[in-house]
């Protein structure tokens, strides 16, 4: 924790494939949202997506596997489900 009670946090990076499988986690995601690698690879990547997020989420991922084109910026910053 920071001042203000703002909170101090390291990039999680992972990959995907196209059936939305986890491909790659790194030390910082493990630290981050509580899986380690080896608990993460291989699972869904809707195992760190809120609930209420998930529908947008197929919707947006779905139509990214099926064009290429995501409006997403390649670096992005969003709230997820820690173990």
């Amino acid at each position: 924790m920071v001042a203000g009670g703002a909170v101090s946090i390291m990039p999680a990076i992972l990959t995907v494939d196209t059936t939305g499988q986890i491909c790659t986690w790194s030390l910082e995601a493990e630290e981050l949202l509580g899986y380690s690698a080896s608990e993460a690879v291989g699972q869904s990547i809707e195992i760190i997506i809120p609930d209420h997020l998930r529908q947008r989420h197929r919707a947006g991922f779905g139509r990214f596997v099926q064009t290429g084109i995501s409006t997403l910026p390649e670096v992005v910053t969003t709230i997820a489900v820690h173990r």
